[in-house]
């Protein structure tokens, strides 16, 4: 009798943050997330569904949808834990008005990055007596959709698993399938406030934004959107050097590659100290303009302190 697959795995990892990872305040930054927790994900990955097998198989896992949540305690130049979980979803085509027609494999994992507060304190570059108490820095999902990256447009999509994938049993996917109007919708209460002039960045990637996968990277995304929420606030007269980032939605639809143009558009929203953002990455018509669908949606939620 062949031996039953467990629908959950867990592990944990263990990482230091560096300089890149954190703000002047020694929070974890958004851009720092999928350096914290992707080495981890890969290397469970490698172990549990054979990895490398899989890609012999011409199945990738790429980047579907990412939820980071970061909390107001300074981290401590020290070694930090990153438990996790890992599972694998069937998405079962048509269960989602919102969502595709065709069935598809999605792996999950969901992580923490915990360990001891730190000061936040400048002089804790060179050295922090501080040690407070063990708490959770922040929290991450990560979806990445089983492809064939390489293969025929209609035959990308994973719906089984060859033998050299087979580690995890199957979960259906329960929640609302991610969209961009689910990304978009505004909670009643808030109020836009325009940043004309500063609402819009446009650029070119090039090489050393790609990875092997030849398509331009995620944080790429992300580090824009950092950058286009400076903009927003500065546009509407808010103070950016008061400004926490404390989540991060992204949803990718289509890749950018590298030599293409892209146009990135936002929209900010306040309600009381509680900011919300809007970015929306738009790839060439090939008439001289932009296709009006995002190819890259992305929230960004905070607060002004």
């Amino acid at each position: 009798m062949a031996k039953a697959l467990p629908q959950v795995l867990t592990d944990s990892a263990e990482t230091i943050p560096v300089f890149s990872h954190l703000d002047q305040h020694f929070r974890l930054k958004m851009r720092g997330f999928i350096d914290i927790f992707a080495p981890p994900f890969y290397l469970s990955l490698m172990r549990t569904m054979k990895l490398e097998a899989l890609r012999s198989t011409g199945i990738f896992p790429i980047m579907f949808f990412l939820d980071f949540e970061s909390y107001k305690y300074p981290l401590r130049f020290d070694r930090l834990q990153t438990p996790f979980s890992l599972s694998l979803h069937r998405y079962a085509g048509g269960q989602d008005p919102q969502g595709p027609q065709d069935d598809r494999l999605m792996v999950r994992m969901v992580a923490e990055l915990q360990g001891q507060q730190g000061s936040g304190k400048p002089g804790a570059l060179v050295g922090d007596p501080f040690r407070g108490d063990q708490v959770t820095f922040a929290r991450a999902s990560i979806v990445q959709m089983l492809t064939r990256p390489l293969a025929p447009p209609g035959e990308r999509q994973v719906s089984h698993l060859p033998e050299e994938g087979q580690a995890l049993a199957e979960s259906p996917w329960t929640e609302a399938y991610p969209t961009a109007d689910l990304l978009d919708a505004v909670p009643p209460g808030f109020t836009e406030q325009f940043a004309p002039g500063w609402d819009t960045i446009e650029g070119v990637w090039g090489m050393p934004s790609t990875d092997p996968n030849q398509h331009v990277n995620t944080q790429n995304y992300i580090l824009g959107m950092e950058n286009l929420g400076a903009h927003l606030l500065h546009g509407a007269g808010l103070a950016v050097a008061r400004h926490y980032t404390s989540r991060l939605r992204t949803l990718f639809k289509k890749p950018f590659f590298v030599g293409e143009t892209y146009r990135l558009r936002g929209r900010l929203f306040t309600q009381g100290h509680e900011t919300l953002m809007f970015g929306h990455f738009h790839k060439p018509d090939g008439k001289g303009g932009y296709d009006e669908r995002p190819a890259v949606v992305l929230r960004m939620e905070g607060q002004l302190e």
